[in-house]
Parts: structure tokens; C-alpha cells; sequence
């Protein structure tokens, strides 16, 4: 599950450095990027704190945790507003992610 996030972040930071120009109501790539980074910084410190699981019967805890810091991240990287000329590439890993 980590790597799924740290794909995710790798893949928004990649979109990001695509970008460019700016709408006006539209994130910067360097703003989007900016953002998109704090928010993947701050889930995967709290998935790097929920302890490892160690045995078969400590995965469904572990995976009860760690899913709704997926849920979470993703959601807040979607309430972001990218660049238009990627807010299709964006929305597809979003979903591709959300799938996972």
C-alpha cells in the first residue's frame, strides 16, 4: 500500500511538472505541485507511523487503518484545481487510485 501513495505522489508531481501557464482559478503547476506534495507528505507520515503488521491476523487491522488515509489523501489532492492542460491526467490517476 505504501508504494500505491508514493506512486500516486510520484505520478501528481510528474503532472504537475507538465503543466504550464495558469487560469485564474486554477492552481499554478508549481502551486499545484507545491500542494500536492504537502498533502502526499502528510498521509504517508501517518502510514509510516501505523505499526507494520507482523502476522496474517494483524492485516485486516492494518488495512482498516491505512485505507481511510488513502480515501483521505486522495480526497484532498482531487479538492485541488490543477492546471487545465492535466485535469484529465489527474482525475484518470485519482481513479486509478481510488480503484486500487
Amino acid at each position: 500500500m505504501r508504494r500505491v501513495a508514493l506512486l500516486l505522489c510520484a505520478l501528481l508531481v510528474l503532472a504537475a511538472a507538465a503543466g504550464c501557464g495558469k487560469k485564474t482559478n486554477r492552481l499554478s503547476p508549481v502551486d499545484f505541485r507545491t500542494q500536492a506534495n504537502r498533502v502526499c507528505a502528510k498521509y504517508q507520515a501517518k502510514l509510516k507511523a501505523l505499526p507494520a503488521p507482523n502476522t496474517l491476523a494483524e492485516v485486516d487491522g492494518y488495512v482498516s487503518k491505512a485505507l481511510p488515509l488513502f480515501t483521505g489523501e486522495i480526497g484532498e489532492i482531487r479538492a485541488l484545481t490543477p492546471p487545465s492542460n492535466f485535469q484529465t491526467q489527474v482525475d484518470r490517476m485519482l481513479s486509478r487510485a481510488e480503484d486500487t
